[in-house]
């Protein structure tokens, strides 16, 4: 086994504390101020779907869209880790309770869209370095955060059950590879399905066109309010503000175009508000990590 990421396993989690979201916070993002997308121009896109929780009697009901993720093969997805341990910290919930949705431009249309299907997860994993981290005999679950807010190393896999069925709504995004360069001012896109404003939900797959800002400059903003940013990480967006990501999409794909193929170089993993002037969103450089993919999910693709 990799000692890059370690494995939560299915059947002996216990929970021994829970997130604060005051103290430590983050934004559940999804993309505001896009355009509407098709599953079959994206389709590694893919929804974390969780049965919803009744506010009233506390029990889960309806499924809702709670984060996304990427195909890389046949049986892996790329996401947050922050989007794995937080609903099992802050909901206790069990893996088998939520599950991957992909194919669908809509993930509430009913009747289910051509492409779509539903897969339940089988392992998950989150980096090793992570804040949030696993203690000694891998029974219990721990949050253990920075003295600063930040979120390094966020990077998280999940193994699905079963094999995805690739077609024109379902297939995997190749990875940027370890000599790849993220180049300031070059444009490249988020997507991510939801709120398309700060106060709007929507279920639709949207698309929006960003561009990668400056990285001093946006860890010095972000400095300033208390965040540790590293060479792990990197924003996009724009500094006077606009399109991005926002509530409901960690997770997701920010990807750019190489030679007509599109190429995942970053996961949604935090910001300061949604497209807030001065504060572009900060994204997890997927290139950092391609031997710790590469351990579990082999079949994965790079783009160097």
């Amino acid at each position: 086994m990799s000692l890059a990421f370690r494995i939560i396993p299915v059947y002996l989690i216990m929970i021994i504390t829970q997130l604060n979201s005051k103290k430590y916070p983050h934004n559940y993002r999804k993309v505001i101020y896009g355009s509407p997308a098709e599953i079959t121009r994206y389709p590694f896109v893919v929804a974390l779907m969780i049965n919803a929780l009744d506010r009233n009697d506390g029990r889960f009901s309806n499924e809702t869209q709670f984060c996304g993720g990427s195909i890389i093969s046949h049986t892996w997805v790329i996401t947050s880790g922050f989007c794995i341990t937080k609903y099992i910290i802050k909901h206790e919930i069990d893996p088998l309770d939520w599950f991957v949705r992909c194919g669908t431009t809509d993930w509430q249309a009913v009747p289910p869209q051509k492409y779509q299907k539903d897969y339940n997860v089988n392992d998950y994993y989150v980096h090793i370095k992570s804040r949030y981290n696993i203690v000694e005999n891998f029974q219990k679950i721990h949050l253990l955060p920075p003295e600063l807010p930040g979120f390094d190393y966020d990077v998280g896999l999940i193994k699905v059950q079963g094999k995805f069925v690739f077609n024109k709504g379902v297939s995997p995004i190749i990875l940027a590879g370890i000599k790849f360069r993220y180049v300031e001012y070059t444009r490249c896109g988020v997507l991510g399905y939801g709120r398309t404003a700060t106060k709007k939900d929507n279920s639709h797959l949207h698309v929006a066109k960003l561009k990668i800002e400056n990285y001093t400059v946006c860890k010095e903003m972000y400095r300033n309010i208390g965040y540790t940013i590293t060479e792990r990480m990197f924003c996009a967006g724009f500094l006077e503000g606009g399109p991005n990501s926002c509530e409901g999409d960690t997770g997701g794909p920010l990807f750019q175009k190489f030679r007509e193929a599109l190429v995942l170089i970053g996961i949604a993993s935090f910001s300061k508000g949604c497209g807030q002037e001065n504060f572009p969103a900060f994204y997890t450089k997927v290139s950092k990590f391609q031997d710790s993919i590469l351990s579990y999910a082999n079949e994965t693709r790079f783009y160097d």
